[in-house]
């Protein structure tokens, strides 16, 4: 069985305590901490599926706003001509830009700021990428608003949000840990969260910023906390993102992609 990252090898009595009743969190969530995790890996293939199903020109260029640990830049790199990476916090930059200097890959660009103030490429992009993000935004219909007008002729939003309904949070509820579904459970507001989506409300903030929706899939059926289920097979992965698919209703995460 795999190992634990470190920061999940706790003992399993308190690990209820630690996810939903948190309210210390260091300043700043650490993305690092996502590179091994299966249900973040199993995004990021779905997604390069996705990107790689469309045709792209020779000068293709793709936006990602927030960088993560590095690995979604890093599989944008091999598709597209060049890669913008826009995120506010220079301790999230720059273990990615130290990452894929390492590994001499030279076309992907950061920029610090905020997607909502950062200075774009005016030649737009063929891809924009919002995974896990818009629960981020206190305004996020304001930014799709903003990104939309530098999609590319037949570009496209690839979103992706964690969904209230996942069933993990149905247990948290059952358990009288959260009062209601779309409750902001400490750990939420402690990673910066404004907001837990329905798909019901994704879709709703997608169409008022102008959008048209072309292509949805809810996935990974999310049981336990994420601290419960990383040490598990990935054959156990890759069934409950199977099961996320078939009982959409209980899925833990919506990816959808939308344009204008």
């Amino acid at each position: 069985m795999k190992e634990s990252p470190p920061y999940i090898r706790e003992e399993r009595g308190d690990a209820w305590s630690k996810w939903w009743k948190m309210e210390v969190q260091p300043a700043g969530y650490n993305y690092s901490r996502d590179r091994g995790i299966p249900e973040v890996e199993l995004r990021i293939r779905l997604l390069r599926g996705r990107l790689a199903s469309r045709p792209r020109e020779k000068d293709s260029r793709l936006l990602e706003v927030g960088v993560g640990s590095g690995e979604t830049a890093i599989m944008a790199a091999e598709l597209f001509t060049e890669v913008t990476c826009v995120d506010p916090e220079e301790r999230n930059l720059r273990p990615v830009e130290e990452r894929l200097r390492q590994l001499g890959i030279s076309t992907v660009t950061f920029i610090q700021g905020r997607i909502e103030e950062a200075r774009l490429a005016q030649e737009g992009y063929d891809a924009i990428l919002l995974q896990n993000i818009l629960e981020h935004l206190e305004n996020p219909v304001q930014v799709l608003l903003r990104l939309a007008a530098f999609l590319r002729p037949r570009g496209l939003m690839h979103i992706c949000v964690p969904l209230a309904n996942s069933l993990h949070r149905a247990l948290g509820l059952e358990m009288g840990l959260i009062s209601h579904l779309e409750e902001l459970a400490a750990s939420d507001r402690a990673y910066g969260h404004f907001r837990v989506y329905t798909a019901s409300l994704l879709r709703r903030q997608v169409r008022s910023a102008g959008l048209r929706i072309h292509y949805e899939q809810p996935f990974y059926l999310k049981p336990l906390p994420t601290g419960f289920l990383t040490p598990l097979p990935a054959e156990v992965h890759q069934a409950l993102f199977s099961l996320g698919q078939k009982f959409p209703e209980w899925a833990s995460y919506l990816y959808l992609e939308a344009g204008v």
